[in-house]
């Protein structure tokens, strides 16, 4: 949230609000190892790997390469859309 193109966007308020949501929501795992997830981009499989040993219902990126995924993995959901789930829960 602190890069130069995110943080022109947000106001401080809003993104300090957000990650303490996103504190008291996440969990923590540990290291899953390697999975061979994203053929296009393989150094995109750590993203995989930890939101399927963290059972994520979502991973959230504007990476092309994780947005064209479809299969087992978790839903990819761009920043816009990752927002509008999150105001739709409030």
């Amino acid at each position: 949230l602190h890069r130069p193109n995110i943080a022109a966007r947000l106001d401080p308020t809003v993104a300090d609000d957000f990650v303490r949501w996103l504190g008291r929501v996440a969990i923590t795992v540990p290291d899953p190892g390697v999975v061979r997830a994203v053929p296009p981009d393989p150094d995109d499989d750590h993203l995989v790997a930890f939101a399927l040993i963290g059972h994520a219902e979502v991973i959230v990126s504007g990476d092309a390469h994780l947005l064209d995924l479809s299969g087992p993995t978790p839903r990819i959901l761009s920043p816009v859309a990752f927002a509008q789930f999150v105001d739709a829960l409030r």
